[in-house]
């Protein structure tokens, strides 16, 4: 037996405890965390991560919109209720949700939109019955324009 940096009697040799394993407290290996409270500006990436790194729209450019494409918009932002931009992302926008899929990454079609509007996905809630079949029409073509 010796004594450790505590005073406490550990034995030199490896004993096997009741859960199955030996258990030498003093020569048990030590698990230490940093934490730190700002990210290096980017990190390189190791040839097997798996991080997918989305291209985000610059808010200031300017994306032509067609009249369907602007009626759209005011649904997204504004007619819809639970609004659009409350859980989506999406430059144009100027939306940051974090409940629903990011528009700009996931680039969908019209068909795509006007089915997910139209009944709803996941948590997101249909708007047949609050929205005409023209505004969600105008909304698909709004979010198509604006993730091209």
């Amino acid at each position: 037996m010796i004594t450790d940096t505590q005073g406490d009697l550990q034995p030199r040799q490896r004993q096997e405890n009741e859960r199955g394993y030996g258990h030498n407290g003093w020569l048990d290996a030590a698990l230490t965390v940093t934490l730190v409270s700002t990210l290096p500006d980017h990190a390189p990436l190791e040839d097997n991560d798996q991080t997918v790194v989305a291209e985000v729209q610059e808010p200031d450019k300017k994306i032509d919109l067609s009249e369907a494409g602007r009626a759209g918009k005011q649904v997204f932002v504004e007619v819809a209720q639970p609004s659009c931009d409350a859980c989506h992302t999406l430059s144009e926008a100027g939306s940051q949700g974090v409940v629903g899929p990011y528009l700009d990454a996931m680039k969908p079609d019209a068909a795509a939109v006007e089915a997910a509007v139209t009944g709803g996905v996941g948590v997101m809630p249909g708007y047949e019955g609050t929205l005409t079949p023209e505004q969600i029409k105008d909304l698909a073509t709004y979010v198509v324009e604006a993730t091209k």
